[in-house]
């Protein structure tokens, strides 16, 4: 409803200001006047049209964002190469989930995404940063991500990425006390975080 109000007044602006125009340009032409006008209205309807397409577009992505992963996808840890980032960190928490872990959102942040507190049966807990292709891991969110799992006791931070993050990002998680797990780490993910009677000190900035 808000798109058709929107491209009713984008209509109604387009006609106010070529009218003048064309009133002084063509008053001795009626025919070609009335072919400007007819354009005009047509120039607004196809505005009102792409608006209409591009909110459906949003509202789809939207959608595709925030639906929860198919488990038998997020089962078999085949999962596309690229995900959006709720979706990408649905699918790490499904998982865990499918294989014995407690997992709770514990930050949602428009800057650095969501961190996942898992908890094992066996004393194992990991502050996960899950980033589909690991391009965002940049020196703020790894040393976010070790800040914040000091305020949960016995908690590793590490990231999950589908590929293997650059050297570069490699070695400032090692600086930060963060390890770089994989998808496919998943699976043995209580032997690679396993309990610790004190939470690690992160580095300075």
């Amino acid at each position: 409803m808000l798109s058709v109000v929107l491209a009713l007044i984008i209509l109604l602006f387009v006609e106010a200001v070529l009218s003048p125009f064309m009133m002084i340009l063509f008053t001795y032409d009626p025919d070609r006047l009335v072919v400007l006008a007819a354009g005009g209205v047509l120039i607004a309807l196809g505005i009102g049209v792409a608006l209409l397409v591009l909110r459906q577009i949003r509202r789809r992505h939207e959608r595709q964002r925030t639906a929860p992963p198919n488990p038998a996808v997020a089962a078999s840890l085949k999962w596309p190469a690229t995900l959006p980032q709720a979706a990408f960190e649905a699918h790490c928490a499904a998982y865990l989930r499918q294989n014995g872990w407690t997992v709770d959102t514990v930050q949602a942040n428009a800057a650095y995404g969501v961190f996942l507190d898992a908890r094992h049966g066996s004393g194992a807990r990991a502050l996960l940063l899950c980033e589909s292709r690991g391009e965002e891991l940049t020196p703020i969110r790894l040393r976010s991500l070790a800040y914040a799992a000091a305020d949960f006791p016995g908690a590793r931070p590490a990231t999950v990425t589908n590929l293997r993050p650059p050297p570069a990002t490699a070695e400032i998680a090692l600086a930060a006390g963060v390890q770089t797990l994989r998808v496919a780490d998943l699976a043995q993910l209580a032997s690679l975080v396993p309990a610790q009677a004190e939470p690690a000190t992160p580095p300075p900035p």
